[in-house]
């Protein structure tokens, strides 16, 4: 059998999970916006870096064959 302060409490944290179920979570679109620009960048970088080392082993080759 429960008591009277247990009844309050599991009353009072039914009310505070209810809080927080119904209180919406807002995400701002900026943010990620933001997040999507900065990965695309990183992308960009990634790929021009294999790009020019790539580029950069093709032409260190060529020079060693033609010596």
């Amino acid at each position: 059998m429960l008591n009277r302060n247990q009844v309050i409490k599991n009353s009072e944290l039914s009310t505070t999970q209810d809080r927080k179920l119904n209180k919406k979570n807002r995400v701002d679109i900026n943010i990620l916006l933001n997040r999507v620009r900065e990965d695309k960048k990183k992308e960009k970088l990634e790929t021009f870096i294999i790009i020019s080392l790539v580029c950069i082993s093709i032409l260190a080759t060529g020079l060693i064959v033609s010596l």
